[in-house]
């Protein structure tokens, strides 16, 4: 790759390409906090992503096709699976909020600290107009974890 140096006024500015550097994200998430354990593994090429959520109730394993993953320019990457369905009650969502990272110096993990956010949609079978109050309570679970990369 050429190198590109501009000299001039601090208007004009000065710029350097930099050689290019492969970086790869975490290849998996594994994350504690209050009664809630997570593993996110996020999808790779050949490989789809998944999510285990272990709670009091027990452990639930979510493949692609359960979860929906969406970029928030201000939260980053969001993860976000259906944990519960209650007729005429409430929806049940939890939503992760994975962050980027870089290996630490081992090269093999980095410490992280983010958090779950637990929805519950109250429902009636007559419409939201005959909920009444607020249609979304959230939980905040802080998590704190490892992010694990691949070695190759």
């Amino acid at each position: 790759m050429a190198a590109l140096l501009t000299i001039g006024s601090r208007r004009e500015g000065l710029a350097q390409a930099s050689p290019e550097v492969v970086q790869r994200g975490p290849s998996r998430y594994t994350l504690m906090g209050g009664e809630v354990d997570l593993v996110y593994v996020p999808a790779a090429t050949g490989t789809d992503a998944q999510l285990d959520y272990r709670d009091a109730s027990g452990t639930r394993s979510f493949s692609s096709d359960d979860l929906t993953t969406e970029i928030s320019p201000a939260l980053g990457r969001l993860v976000s699976i259906a944990l519960e369905y209650v007729a005429d009650g409430y929806d049940k969502y939890l939503t992760l909020l994975v962050p980027d990272a870089n290996p630490e110096e081992n090269g093999a993990s980095a410490s992280i600290q983010t958090a779950a956010i637990i929805t519950k949609h109250l429902t009636s079978i007559g419409g939201p107009a005959l909920v009444p109050g607020a249609l979304q309570i959230y939980e905040v679970i802080e998590l704190d974890g490892v992010a694990e990369f691949a070695t190759a």
